[in-house]
């Protein structure tokens, strides 16, 4: 996930570091690296645009 503006109350579940209500500042590195833990993973986000990405193998 990588923060296009400031995000409010980022919670991600099912995830390598999951996050509670946390505030993530724009061009932030918190969300970068972050992995899924297992086949579903969530998010929820109070306030801010963000971008989720997913790798995919074949």
């Amino acid at each position: 996930m990588i923060a296009l503006t400031d995000l409010a109350g980022l919670t991600l579940r099912g995830v390598r570091w999951p996050l509670t209500r946390a505030d993530v500042p724009a061009g932030s590195g918190w969300t970068v690296s972050n992995e899924a833990a297992g086949p579903v993973a969530t998010a929820e986000l109070t306030a801010g645009e963000a971008l989720v990405t997913q790798l995919w193998t074949p």
